[in-house]
């Protein structure tokens, strides 16, 4: 690879070398695009000094993902933060879904006049109607989703926290 570089260079170098005029006719000079080509010799220093640099940054890389700890949550906790997380769903989305079952139902020429409907006849909440029965119901799904979630993630860290791809062994018994 180092050769077809060199090769490449002196291609380069010699095609991009013109004749530029300046401001009186008579006078030129020659642009170089490299002044002295690299050695083979030079280019493997290059090399190899580069790639003392990236083995010392993956040795700092390593040094620093040894002192990450992953921290420890229980189960009723990531309860608790999916069944939020399902609640701010349906809070977001329930005016949404009480249209789209309303022009299910009924028909109107537009979301918006079913909209304007709604809120004619039950105001403002009405677009929440049944928000206590779905709160319960996407609250607790996402909550054991979100728990069931974290508890297999757990089976697959190693001793370090990290995750890994394969389940360890069984103990003997």
């Amino acid at each position: 690879m180092l050769r077809s570089l060199v090769g490449s260079e002196m291609c380069i170098r010699d095609r991009y070398q013109r004749r530029v005029r300046g401001n009186s006719g008579s006078m030129s000079q020659s642009i170089k695009v490299w002044t002295k080509p690299e050695t083979l010799s030079e280019l493997r220093a290059k090399e190899t000094a580069l790639q003392k640099q990236l083995e010392e940054i993956q040795g700092k890389i390593k040094s620093l993902d040894q002192g990450l700890t992953v921290p420890k949550t229980t189960a009723a906790a990531t309860l608790l933060c999916g069944a939020t997380a399902g609640c701010c769903e349906i809070l977001a989305t329930m005016p949404l879904d009480v249209i789209k079952t309303r022009m299910q139902v009924t028909k109107y020429p537009s979301v918006l006049s079913c909209a304007r409907d709604v809120v004619s006849h039950g105001g403002v909440t009405g677009l929440y109607k049944g928000m206590p029965a779905m709160l319960f119901q996407v609250g607790g799904k996402v909550g054991l989703r979100f728990t069931a979630f974290d508890q297999i993630k757990r089976l697959f860290r190693d001793d370090k926290g990290r995750l890994s791809s394969y389940l360890p062994p069984p103990p003997s018994p």
